[in-house]
């Protein structure tokens, strides 16, 4: 079986939807460890010309091809390419012509927010990504998306895909990052300098607005800082944000940070408050609890599903009860030590091996199935005929 792979997420800046598709990438070239699988089926990712790639592998080689980037590659070089097996787009977007001559497709779609949280994207986001994403529904062999709350969205605006839609769930802290994970667990949690972190994009639908009133109301009690790591990609509308005076100073904004930076503030902040109004199954939450650090999360199916028990939860609109929660953490070691434990073990439930074997399975069964259907329309073949 062959199987390629979108590689145009390799070219982009590392957000949630690369780091996916890195971490996929990375766990699926360990499980071709096994002689047995690795007789069975290749892999092979395809990849445009330009920024230099920072992708090793042992059993996956890189090819590019063409000579465009972008949209453009994706939809007239790769399907050209792309020929003779599976096609894997982990990046929510799929050629629209390996759609159409029905070449077995598997696409990831990450999530629906930019249908019921518009204001966060611009106008040709959305109007790209809906048509691409409703092709896919439509036409894909099989839809991977990372959670139940948003293969029940997926089911309810593409009723007719229902059997096609599986749900993996992403893993959390990067693999390379193993040894951080047991070297927190080893150590309590001391906390020099205190502070509260939020990590995600700076677009309405993180409702990083909302935490900063929160924080307003903390530091009326404590003084508290904030700092804030994440950007504003491509195809997204930056938020404008109103910060009171008296927390100005005290608000710090990192901008995009490598994963180093972004494990040494986890393990030093009192906690990650993640108040989101719509997600599908975030990295962040995942990332600070594998590294004892205690989650406030927005009270919405797909985080409850993601986070269990492990974390604190709020009304993402209510400024007073995400207040009363960090204070809660603030003043209480024994409650930053039970959610640090549970962090631990929720964390441990989900890891990017998973994911991956998870992910494989879905796409060699298409594959298989495939097969046979082309076995069926060559017909009875003229063998053991005189």
């Amino acid at each position: 079986m062959k199987v390629f792979v979108d590689g145009r997420f390799l070219s982009q800046p590392i957000t949630g939807v690369q780091r996916y598709g890195r971490e996929l990438l990375s766990a699926f070239d360990d499980l071709l460890n096994n002689q047995t699988l690795a007789s069975s089926v290749s892999i092979e990712v395809l990849a445009p010309h330009g920024r230099a790639m920072d992708f090793t592998a042992r059993h996956i080689p890189l090819r590019r091809v063409g000579w465009f980037s972008g949209h453009i590659w994706e939809q007239f070089v790769l399907p050209l390419t792309a020929k003779g097996g599976v096609l894997f787009c982990p990046s929510n977007t799929v050629p629209v012509a390996s759609l159409l001559v029905a070449q077995p497709v598997v696409v990831t779609v990450h999530s629906l927010s930019f249908l019921h949280q518009p204001t966060s994207y611009t106008g040709v986001f959305r109007c790209l990504y809906g048509f691409v994403v409703r092709l896919a529904c439509r036409f894909a062999r099989a839809i991977i998306t990372p959670s139940q709350a948003e293969k029940q969205a997926l089911v309810s605006r593409y009723p007719a895909a229902a059997g096609r839609i599986h749900d993996v769930q992403n893993g959390g802290l990067p693999r390379a990052f193993g040894d951080d994970m047991i070297e927190a667990r080893e150590h309590t949690q001391e906390l020099e300098e205190p502070f509260v972190l939020f990590v995600g994009s700076l677009v309405e639908s993180k409702n990083l607005q909302t935490l900063l009133e929160a924080m307003t109301l903390v530091n009326n009690r404590t003084r508290l800082p904030l700092r804030v790591v994440g950007g504003c990609g491509n195809g997204l509308r930056p938020a404008k944000y109103r910060i009171a005076p008296a927390i100005h100073p005290r608000v710090t904004f990192e901008g995009q940070v490598g994963l180093d930076r972004l494990v040494q503030l986890y393990r030093n902040a009192l906690c990650l408050v993640f108040p989101s109004y719509y997600e599908a199954s975030p990295l962040p939450p995942l990332e600070a609890m594998a590294l004892g650090c205690p989650v406030i999360a927005s009270r919405i199916p797909a985080l409850v599903e993601r986070c269990a028990d492990a974390a604190l939860y709020c009304d993402p609109s209510n400024a007073e009860a995400m207040a009363r929660q960090i204070l809660q953490l603030v003043e209480s070691s024994d409650l930053r030590a039970t959610l640090r434990q549970r962090g631990f073990e929720r964390a441990a439930a989900f890891g990017w091996d998973r994911t991956a074997a998870e992910t494989l399975s879905i796409i060699l069964k298409v594959a298989s199935k495939h097969g046979d259907e082309e076995d069926r329309a060559r017909g009875p073949t003229n063998k053991g005929l005189a």
